[in-house]
């Protein structure tokens, strides 16, 4: 059996939609991975169920962490293959994100089919993506001072302060359902974002 590439992890407060997307993401991903569902019935935000589910992902030792939200469809066949292949064209790149439904740009504006081609960005949406797990090893993942919506931007900059870069890979698209704000999650972790990077 081939030992896994990636571990892939899914938050989420619905297992059984978590397992549906585990299943689809495991079945197109293009190499071998290994899955870990993070869920939290309670519903105290991503921050804990995402880590959770790094540190259960920590325990794999795959060379390559993959996280995907609970409703993003990762549909397109090798995506995850394909993200890991950018990431090694150049050591300084530190986190992949394919296009699809999201608040941040130039990813925003993807659509299916487009050009093969890596671009680097200041931003992301981290509501698919893959990281090189030699990078983030003992790093704080999602911040606890963050509900939910501030801690993939910190998450980011933190990374890109060590040096590294973050890449968007244009022709690998991610569907994603966009939902509503939480308003006091939303104003909470905007707060906090404003005084940790002004």
């Amino acid at each position: 059996m081939t030992e896994p590439l990636a571990t892939i992890i899914i938050p989420t407060i619905d297992l059984k939609q978590a397992c549906k997307t585990a299943k689809l993401a495991q079945k197109t991903a293009g190499c071998s991975v290994s899955i870990v569902v993070a869920c939290d019935g309670a519903r105290r935000g991503s921050t804990i169920t995402g880590n959770a589910g790094m540190a259960a992902a920590q325990g794999f030792e795959t060379p390559y962490i993959a996280y995907v939200n609970d409703d993003a469809r990762p549909e397109q066949q090798g995506w995850l293959a394909r993200l890991i292949e950018a990431l090694e064209e150049d050591p300084s790149y530190a986190i992949a994100v394919p296009g699809g439904p999201c608040r941040t740009n130039p990813q925003a504006k993807a659509k299916p089919g487009m050009p093969r081609g890596v671009q680097v960005v200041k931003e992301i949406s981290l509501f698919c993506g893959v990281m090189k797990a030699s990078v983030i090893r003992g790093m704080v993942f999602w911040d606890p001072i963050f509900t939910h919506y501030g801690n993939d931007s910190d998450f980011r900059r933190r990374v890109q302060q060590l040096g590294y870069k973050c890449v968007w890979v244009r022709d690998v698209y991610v569907h994603h359902e966009l939902a509503d704000y939480i308003p006091d999650w939303k104003d909470d972790d905007k707060r906090a974002y404003k005084e940790r990077w002004g």
